[in-house]
């Protein structure tokens, strides 16, 4: 029984220990851009608060108002942002970026004017007609 029970609070303050380094080294690999594979564990969670376009350099922010990442591609327009994707243009080829700026998905639509995004979509308006697209550019 005393062997048990000690072998208990040994596991115990073993997880306490690394279980607070993890957490602490996730929060800081957050705010200081760390290892990737402890921030992609906490990224589903995450939401788009804002991107921001300077130029050719696009932004992006997490709900908190830290920024994340941000990337350059020149002659794109910023589209808008859902909770966790965002759109940019070029021409009429649209094209899907997530939270940490890495390319989702891209569709070309012919006599597209404008677009807006919502939520977990975006919406194309071709003459009359509108056109909802998901984040992989999936009609739907």
């Amino acid at each position: 029984m005393k062997k048990t029970l000690f072998t208990f609070f040994i596991l115990l303050a073993v997880f306490v220990i690394f279980g607070c380094k993890a957490s602490s080294s996730e929060t800081q690999s957050k705010s200081t851009g760390g290892s990737e594979s402890l921030q992609s564990s906490n990224l589903s969670a995450e939401t788009l608060s804002k991107v921001e376009q300077s130029g050719s350099t696009f932004t992006t922010f997490d709900s908190r108002g830290n920024r994340i990442t941000n990337f350059s591609s020149p002659n794109m327009e910023l589209v808008g942002w859902g909770k966790d994707f965002f759109v940019i243009r070029s021409g009429t080829t649209f094209y899907t970026y997530d939270i940490r700026c890495r390319r989702i998905s891209n569709i070309t639509i012919g006599g597209a004017t404008t677009a807006s995004v919502e939520n977990d979509s975006f919406t194309v308006k071709v003459g009359s007609s509108n056109y909802k697209y998901n984040r992989n550019c999936k009609r739907i």
